[in-house]
């Protein structure tokens, strides 16, 4: 008689029978007739306010969260840079899975918007289109007056000349930030973290940046993470 712990068959006899049992069950649920089931296409749901949204986030003691800005000031948010004086530079993916058939995703609809805040309470009052007519942008750095914005394929050197708010020029100074037409969105290089080395990292993409002379210098790095990127207490990229 076969012994069923022999470490030939690896595991006991009696855990092969479930794994049988639970492969047929599975097996048989998913062959019935389904055939009547009614799919809502536009199922009732409901959204929090940006007040409860923040009474349910959990932070460490000695840490407060309060809300900077929300819709409609912003709308579809996916990243940020804080400016040299206190603005904030948003990124709005605004074409982004808008259905399940990501209808319209490369359209020209996206833009950073510039929020500023007039009366020092922490809450942004004044919202300005800094760049639009934008394709989902997922990147944001503010290099003193200036701002890098990534855009696939382009990384866009933008500066506000006449201080109303809007970008005035637009040049782009890097060409292979990943591709405009293919791939997953969710898989295209962004991040631009400037840490304490002096170089611009990345999150999806074994490059990073040196930005001078209005020009940028590229080297190659370990490849790291699908999405965002931050410094930790020791200036340490992490992604």
């Amino acid at each position: 008689m076969l012994n069923p712990l022999h470490p030939v068959y690896g595991f006991p006899l009696s855990l092969l029978l479930f794994i049988k049992a639970l492969c047929v069950f599975c097996f048989q649920v998913g062959a019935e007739d389904r055939s009547e089931i009614v799919i809502d296409p536009d199922p009732p749901s409901s959204t929090f306010s940006p007040e409860e949204s923040l009474s349910k986030i959990w932070v460490p003691n000695g840490f407060k969260l309060e809300l900077v800005a929300s819709e409609p000031m912003i709308e579809e948010p996916v990243c940020m840079a804080w400016g040299p004086n206190g603005e904030l530079y948003v990124a709005e993916m605004r074409s982004y899975m808008q259905d399940i058939d990501m209808s319209g995703e490369l359209e020209p609809v996206s833009r950073v918007v510039k929020l500023v805040d007039l009366d020092g309470d922490g809450r942004m009052d004044q919202a300005t289109t800094y760049l639009d007519n934008l394709v989902l942008p997922r990147a944001i750095l503010t290099l003193d007056n200036k701002v890098l914005i990534g855009e696939p394929p382009h990384l866009w050197l933008c500066e506000d000349t006449n201080g109303d708010g809007t970008a005035d020029t637009k040049i782009s100074i890097y060409e292979n930030f990943s591709r405009k037409e293919s791939g997953n969105v969710e898989h295209k290089i962004n991040g631009l973290q400037w840490t304490m080395d002096n170089w611009i990292y990345n999150t999806k993409s074994s490059v990073i940046f040196r930005y001078r002379d209005q020009k940028i210098e590229e080297r190659k790095a370990v490849f790291s993470g699908q999405w965002g990127q931050t410094v930790n207490d020791r200036g340490e990229s992490i992604a």
